[in-house]
């Protein structure tokens, strides 16, 4: 009976354990996003539950908090904005700092903010009854000219006129509904003549 020993240095039945491969700076960035949305997720999860399980609650201190935070503003000197300009411009703009430059600081002349009205005849020519389209126009220019506040927010214009400027139909007759009832159109074919000249009376 014969037995035999492993040599010292021999081969083991022990399985080489795998070599462990180096992640990609993708796979890390991965790894590490995930780590930090579970808790972010969890926490979420966790709001929604509560919330939907006591609406009323959710409901009650969403209100609270939006007056609370009014309530704070208002003792801080909370300010509202509006201007495009600054609303949807990246924080130290330099195009910002030359805007406000030229608003501001370089005692330019304040530009005009030009407002639009269209006027439409339900899809037809709105030509069609020049008398009428006339009259209409200058009922809407009335209008707003009798809006409250209106002349607090028209600037000098270039004739040193405190009126805000008026570009339109109603220029053919200096803006005045007077001139144009004067003018005493007796078809629509007269009407049509006096707005096909090249240059309104003072003019332009």
């Amino acid at each position: 009976m014969s037995t035999t020993q492993q040599p010292p240095g021999g081969p083991s039945n022990k399985a080489p354990a795998p070599q462990e491969q180096s992640l990609s700076l993708g796979q890390k960035w991965t790894t590490a996003l995930q780590k930090v949305r579970r808790p972010v997720q969890s926490s979420i999860v966790q709001v929604a539950m509560l919330a939907a399980r006591n609406p009323w609650m959710t409901i009650a201190i969403a209100c609270l908090l939006s007056v609370g935070l009014v309530v704070i503003g208002l003792f801080t000197n909370i300010t509202f904005e509006s201007d495009d300009g600054v609303l949807f411009t990246p924080f130290n703009a330099i195009p910002s700092d030359h805007q406000k430059w030229i608003n501001e600081e370089s005692d330019f002349p304040a530009l005009l903010r030009e407002q639009n009205i269209l006027m439409h005849n339900k899809g037809a020519n709105i030509m069609e009854d020049c008398r009428g389209c006339v009259s209409k126009a200058f009922d809407v220019l009335e209008t707003l000219e009798g809006l409250e506040g209106f002349g607090a927010i028209c600037q000098t214009s270039k004739t040193n006129d405190p009126s805000c400027p008026w570009s339109g139909i109603t220029q053919f007759f200096n803006n005045s509904r007077q001139v144009y009832e004067d003018a005493n159109f007796q078809s629509n074919e007269d009407c049509l003549a006096a707005l096909s000249v090249p240059f309104f009376p003072n003019g332009e």
